[in-house]
C-alpha cells in the first residue's frame, strides 16, 4: 500500500510515518519484494479472503512483472528465463550478480504463488506466464547446480 511504485518496484525500507510516498531511488531488494508476494499468498491461503486478495492482486502482479520489466535498471530477469541474472540487492545490504540459489528460490516461489493467485483472479495469461517461468527456472537451476564442485558430505 505504501511502498510499491506504479511499475512494481518496491523499496525495502518504508518511510515513516505511513503515507509518505515511496522513494523511486530506494533500492529494491529481491528477497523483500518476492517475500512480500509470498507473504500475501500465505495470508490469503490461511484466511481464504478472496475479496482481500482481489484488492491486492494488481499490485502483486506489477511486483512480479518488475523482475522482467525492460525498465528495471537492475535487469533481474530481462530475458524471461525464470533465473535472476542482474544486480540483485537484498536485505543483507549487499549485491549478488547472476543466478544464485538463495534469491532465485525466492523468485521461483513468488512465481508459483503468483500463478495460483492469477488462476483465482481468472487471469489465465499471467498464470501461464508465471508457471512457464517457474518451470524453466526450476530446470535451469538444476543445470546450474550440476556445474558447481561437489564436496564430500
Amino acid at each position: 500500500k505504501y511502498n510499491v511504485l506504479p511499475n512494481g518496484r518496491a523499496g525495502f525500507r518504508i518511510k515513516l510515518p505511513l503515507g509518505i510516498p515511496a522513494d523511486p531511488e530506494t533500492m529494491p531488494c529481491a528477497d523483500g519484494l518476492f517475500g512480500d508476494v509470498m507473504k500475501t499468498f500465505r495470508d490469503w491461503k490461511i484466511t481464504g479472503d478472496d475479496p482481500w486478495i482481489r484488492t491486492w492482486y494488481p499490485t502483486l502482479k506489477k511486483m512480479i512483472r518488475f523482475a522482467w520489466d525492460p525498465e528495471n535498471p537492475f535487469r533481474w530477469d530481462p530475458e524471461k528465463t525464470g533465473l535472476l541474472s542482474g544486480r540483485q540487492h537484498h536485505t543483507l545490504d549487499m549485491e549478488l550478480f547472476g543466478p544464485n540459489a538463495w534469491l532465485n528460490t525466492f523468485y521461483l516461489a513468488a512465481l508459483k504463488a503468483a500463478a495460483e493467485m492469477a488462476d483465482a483472479m481468472n487471469d489465465r495469461d499471467f498464470a501461464k506466464k508465471c508457471r512457464s517461468l517457474f518451470e524453466n527456472g526450476s530446470r535451469q537451476g538444476v543445470q546450474i547446480s550440476d556445474h558447481h564442485q561437489r564436496y564430500p558430505p
